[in-house]
């Protein structure tokens, strides 16, 4: 199966998958409101936290074991790519035993530690130690779908969980049916767990990608090494990553300080949940484009690569403009349909978060493929300045301004720092200039901003008088229409457009043809 397929049939069961979790996520946060009091919903809440810092534990591995194992598919008679997932299977056993065991302590000590009510002490100890239980089998059971990934086989990792969606909000409401109370969560997660591993593993054996007979080859400590020295590298990468995109409602709430910090910090989980839907939808296509990036450097089809790489970078940069202009938009009336107008929320702080999210997608882009390429250089180290400059200077000065000043700190922190290094490195890799880079490669996204955003504001003109429900509808369905036709008309490469309506099922396939217009063959 060509990359192209591969990438497009990786990128919408993405997109389908985003949507499954939006579904379930609501659907579950909504039974579980209505089946549990408020303490023992808190309690699960503070259980999930305490068991995802245990994923710290990874140290980068499971990302570098999926480049890794990149770089050596192609090598099965020699037993490397045998010997590899052997070595990486080892290191997550090693690692999940290691979550166990802490997790086992955080179980007994975190209840005092967090001043939970006595009453609920036992439970919360219990919830933690499942939790713990299901994070120590996932790690070395996650081998399957870093396989996939190395194979550019995201769809079936996105097909499981789907499934897995699906069994754990039947395992969820069967629980509070049947008066398991707060452990319903706790056997959702445990059966969604199972379902995904048994079929990401069924995945690995049915399409043979995992070595036969005599080539499984033998685990090494060159191989851990190896493991080792890229995972931590990756670690501390994901770390800052995380500080920067993820910290803001943490600053908030201590430069603030009382309940001003945590009425501000409440605001910003509530208002940005959008914002956090959009950028997932806009990284989509960084994520799908990894193991194609990675494949190439690793054969050594650098001229391929360059190209391949500016396609990809067009048009996830139009499709970060389409998310971020129809967000900008549509936010403050979504706000007033969620929430009932009970949220206080300027429609500047939504510009500033569309800069921010486009300035992160090409800034992420660039981190792609400098990760896909393996040369990391000082990328760990500017990441890291970035997030301390990003919670220092918030917690000190721009938090307390209000939040347009900690948004702009934000943009200038990413554009000062990763964006900045990043498009220096590409430059330097794709050998082409700041120009080309900063302009040419711009326009695509240029094009779709200069379309939408006359019509933005016609439409926002047109329904301001409107319920906001309508005026929700109005802007969602015609910014997301138009931006669909301009993504598929003028950004789409001809042979990927042709490769999106072959492989769509037929209920779609005139949808698509509308949107993208006639079919191109094209070569993939």
């Amino acid at each position: 199966m060509s990359r192209m397929r591969n990438y497009a049939r990786g990128l919408l069961s993405g997109y389908f998958v985003l949507a499954v979790n939006v579904v379930y996520s609501l659907i579950a946060v909504r039974l579980a409101w209505e089946h549990l009091p408020e303490s023992e919903f808190g309690v699960w809440t503070v259980c999930l936290m305490v068991a995802g810092y245990l994923q710290f534990i990874d140290l980068g591995m499971g990302s570098a074991t999926a480049r890794l194992l990149i770089d050596c598919k192609d090598d099965r008679a020699g037993g490397l790519y045998g010997g590899m997932i052997k070595t990486a299977s080892l290191v997550f056993f090693v690692q999940g035993l290691l979550v166990f065991v802490c997790g086992a302590a955080l179980s007994l000590a975190a209840p005092a530690t967090l001043k939970i009510p006595n009453e609920l002490r036992d439970e919360t100890g219990l919830l933690l130690l499942g939790l713990v239980g299901v994070s120590a089998v996932q790690f070395p059971g996650r081998i399957f779908s870093l396989i996939l990934f190395a194979r550019q086989r995201l769809d079936l990792q996105h097909g499981a969980e789907c499934v897995q969606f699906v069994f754990s909000l039947a395992l969820l409401w069967h629980g509070f049916r049947s008066g398991w109370g707060v452990f319903s969560l706790l056997a959702a997660q445990v059966g969604g767990m199972a379902v995904s591993v048994f079929l990401c593993g069924c995945f690995c054996l049915i399409c043979g990608f995992l070595p036969r007979r005599g080539e499984w080859g033998k685990s090494s400590r060159q191989q851990f090494r190896e493991i080792f020295s890229f995972g931590t590298s990756l670690f501390w990468i994901q770390v800052a990553t995380r500080f920067i995109r993820t910290s803001h409602a943490v600053v908030l709430a201590r430069a603030l300080g009382g309940e001003a910090g945590v009425a501000a910090a409440g605001v910003w989980a509530v208002t940005t949940k959008a914002f956090m839907l959009a950028r997932q939808m806009a990284f989509k296509s960084i994520d799908m484009a990894t193991p194609v990036l990675g494949e190439m450097h690793a054969r050594n089809e650098s001229a391929r690569l360059r190209d391949r790489y500016r396609t990809l970078f067009c048009c996830a940069n139009a499709l970060a403009v389409w998310s971020a202009i129809v967000f900008a938009f549509a936010n403050a009336s979504f706000l007033s349909v969620w929430m009932g107008g009970e949220v206080a929320w300027a429609p500047h702080h939504d510009w500033l978060l569309a800069l921010w999210l486009v300035v992160l997608v090409q800034q992420g882009h660039h981190g792609n493929l400098i990760l896909a390429r393996k040369q990391i250089g000082h990328l760990k180290t500017v990441v890291m300045v970035e997030a301390i400059a990003f919670i220092a200077g918030g917690v000190l000065y721009f938090g307390r301004e209000g939040m347009d000043m900690l948004i702009l700190w934000s943009l200038i922190c990413t554009l000062v720092c990763s964006f900045a290094y990043g498009n220096w490195r590409v430059g330097r890799m794709n050998e082409v200039g700041a120009r080309e880079l900063l302009w040419k490669w711009q326009k695509p996204g240029v094009a779709m901003a200069a379309v939408l955003l006359p019509v933005g504001w016609g439409l926002d003109v047109v329904s301001r008088d409107a319920p906001e429900a309508l005026e929700f509808l109005v802007k969602v369905g015609g910014l997301g229409t138009l931006g669909a036709v301009i993504f598929g008309r003028m950004v789409l490469p001809g042979e990927f457009r042709a490769k999106l309506i072959q492989m769509s099922p037929s209920t779609v396939r005139p949808f698509l043809t509308c949107i993208c217009g006639k079919r191109i063959q094209g070569q993939s």
